[in-house]
C-alpha cells in the first residue's frame, strides 16, 4: 500500500518541470533549426552580392524572398504553437495551429512560389483591383 501510494504523489506531483524542459527543449531545437535556416541565408546573401550580373542578382532575390516568406509563415506558427505555456484554451488554439502549419501552409507554398511568375503577378494583381473596384 506504501508504495502505490509514493507512485500516486509521483503521478499527481506538478507538472512545472514537464513544461519547463518542454519550453527548454523546443527552444533549443527551434534556436537550431532556425540559426541552420540564418547562416545559409547570410551565405546566400554573400554570394549574391559579390554576383557580377544585376539581373541574376534580381531573380536570386525574388527566389529568396519566396523562400523566406514560407519560411517566415512556418517558423511563426512554430513559435506560436511551442514556445508558450500550456493552458486549458491552447489545446483548442493548438488544434487549430498544428492545421494551419500542417496543411494550410504547405497549400500556400505553390502560391507563394508561383508569384514569381510574371504570369501569375499580373493575375493576381488585375484580380486585386477588380475587387477593390467592386466594392
Amino acid at each position: 500500500m506504501w508504495k502505490y501510494r509514493s507512485k500516486q504523489k509521483i503521478a499527481c506531483g506538478g507538472v512545472h518541470i514537464k513544461e519547463y524542459t518542454m519550453i527548454v527543449i523546443a527552444g533549443i531545437n527551434f534556436t537550431y533549426s532556425l540559426s541552420v535556416v540564418l547562416i545559409s541565408y547570410i551565405l546566400i546573401v554573400i554570394a549574391m552580392i559579390c554576383m557580377h550580373s544585376a539581373d541574376g542578382r534580381k531573380k536570386a532575390f525574388s527566389t529568396c524572398g519566396s523562400h523566406l516568406t514560407a519560411v517566415t509563415m512556418f517558423y511563426g506558427t512554430l513559435i506560436f504553437m511551442y514556445l508558450r505555456r500550456p493552458t486549458e484554451e491552447s489545446v483548442e488554439q493548438g488544434k487549430m495551429v498544428a492545421v494551419f502549419y500542417t496543411t494550410v501552409i504547405p497549400m500556400l507554398n505553390p502560391m507563394i512560389y508561383s508569384l514569381r511568375n510574371k504570369d501569375v503577378k499580373e493575375a493576381v494583381n488585375k484580380a486585386i483591383i477588380k475587387a477593390n473596384l467592386g466594392q
